[in-house]
């Protein structure tokens, strides 16, 4: 018999303040990996890219105001700094808010999806 075990949660912090109202957050790290091949070798290797982090967050917004208004910082391009804490390790990265998905439905709280692109950052 295996023993249980308590699983990591998550959070995000944007501009060093707290998301309170994420409900989720999708960090796709991409080091933009190139194969290279030749004639003499066919698959020969790699060659490292540009590497990118791409992060999605989801949402609940509340109705007295948006925790997260993305307008504002999309219209000038101007870069945010985003925290991303699984497993007790974080990493940070300036960003740019890349777009910005409203959703409201019946039977359904109203929902903000926020998409950001940045460099390539470790988890510390």
């Amino acid at each position: 018999m295996s023993d249980s075990k308590i699983y990591s949660t998550g959070q995000v912090t944007m501009d060093n303040k707290l998301v309170t109202e994420a409900g989720s957050i999708t960090l796709n790290k991409n080091p933009n990996v190139n194969p290279v091949m030749t004639l003499g070798n066919g698959f020969a290797g790699i060659n490292i890219g540009a590497g990118v982090c791409e992060l999605t967050i989801e949402t609940a917004v509340p109705s007295a105001n948006f925790e997260i208004n993305p307008d504002p910082f999309m219209r000038v391009g101007k870069q945010v700094e985003v925290g991303v804490v699984i497993a007790n390790r974080q990493t940070v990265a300036k960003m740019f808010i890349t777009g910005a998905n409203y959703s409201v439905g019946v039977n359904q709280p109203t929902s903000l999806s926020i998409s950001f692109i940045g460099p390539l950052a470790d988890f510390e």
